[in-house]
């Protein structure tokens, strides 16, 4: 799969937001957003599959991917569904669908409410829906730096069927 155009974006969050655009003229335009523990290499098979039909954005979310980490960045899914607006007024994207993967599919309920005028329609693929607040415990535990990698090695470990 070859990528057309990756690039980083400064949000107005102060982080460098990492995406790759695979430009298609003239065509619709899908924003393609990732699910917790993933990045862009979630669509690697999807995108080929794709591109040829539409303009197609795929984005790494702070902190995953080839994104910004940040201890000062508030990880909501408010935030990342500014950062989503974001991408697309720095793309001069008039018209977008998004599509969400587990929880990027949370995140681009959050966008599409924000801005329903930018967006469409939202596909969801496995999508969370919305969720209470978290606790703050947990909340608090994203601080720690590398806590991700913790929660994950713990996930794995635990294996599938009991996640």
């Amino acid at each position: 799969m070859d990528i057309v155009q990756p690039a980083y974006m400064k949000s107005t969050f102060g982080l460098d937001i990492y995406y790759e655009h695979y430009p298609n003229k003239g065509k619709k335009t899908l924003i393609l957003i990732h699910g917790l523990f993933s990045s862009t290499f979630s669509y690697r098979k999807l995108i080929p599959l794709l591109k040829q039909d539409f303009n197609l954005i795929a984005i790494d979310l702070p902190p995953f991917g080839q994104s910004e980490k940040s201890n000062t960045f508030i990880y909501s899914y408010r935030n990342m569904g500014k950062i989503i607006i974001e991408l697309a007024g720095y793309l001069q994207i008039q018209h977008a669908i998004l599509v969400g993967h587990s929880m990027g599919g949370q995140i681009a309920l959050y966008a599409a409410t924000e801005r329903p005028d930018l967006f469409e329609k939202a596909v969801l693929l496995c999508s969370s829906g919305y969720l209470n607040k978290s606790k703050k415990s947990l909340v608090y535990s994203t601080y720690i730096p590398y806590f991700y990698l913790y929660l994950k090695r713990k996930l794995l470990k635990q294996g599938i069927m009991k996640n």
